[in-house]
């Protein structure tokens, strides 16, 4: 009966017999050696993939394929769309967006109706201390200049851990032009 998967196999040691030498072109005898790399063979794969690799699926397989199928759930977009109603957007708070898991904002990107320049800060606060947030964009607010669209994916300023019932605010500080916006913030479960 296998160990595996409850457990990692440990082979017993063999031995040649007294005398014989291992001689790898010798094709009709079997070697000590020749089991031993067979059993570290099957003691890395072991290794490499864990006891009860299955978990509760049927196989490995089938595990496999369903966190292929779900990884999409753990990357997820929110934004806000801020439209001027054929007049430039103004200036100040424009909506807010309230985050129901734990996540990372790992970028940003912004897309204007038409080319412009827009400065886009976002805020954030916890529901306790709601209507009060404060700035976690840094020094990379969603910015257009003289552009209709821009992105961030390598943020490096921002205070970026958002936890479950998080509220971010979007707020802007400056338009030019710019009659309606999308600002996406992109999102890492964790």
């Amino acid at each position: 009966m296998a160990d595996y998967p409850a457990a990692i196999y440990t082979p017993r040691a063999r031995e040649n017999r007294p005398g014989v030498v291992y001689d790898e072109d010798n094709l009709k005898t079997l070697y000590a050696e020749d089991f031993e790399k067979t059993d570290d063979e099957i003691i890395a794969i072991q290794t490499e993939l864990g006891t009860d690799p299955k978990g509760e699926a049927a196989d490995v397989a089938a595990r496999i394929q369903a966190i292929e199928d779900n990884i999409s759930s753990i990357f997820e977009d929110v934004g806000i769309t801020i439209d001027g109603v054929g007049e430039a957007i103004s200036t100040g708070s424009k909506g807010y967006r309230r985050i129901p898991f734990d996540c990372i904002i790992t970028g940003w990107t912004i897309l204007g109706k038409e080319s412009g320049s827009a400065v886009v800060d976002v805020k954030k606060c916890n529901y306790a201390g709601f209507p009060t947030t404060a700035s976690i964009a840094g020094s990379e607010k969603p910015t257009l200049a003289a552009a209709q669209k821009n992105q961030d994916i390598d943020l490096t300023t921002w205070t970026d851990t958002i936890s479950a019932g998080d509220i971010i605010e979007f707020v802007v500080d400056s338009a030019e032009t710019i009659t309606r916006l999308h600002i996406f913030l992109h999102l890492t479960r964790i």
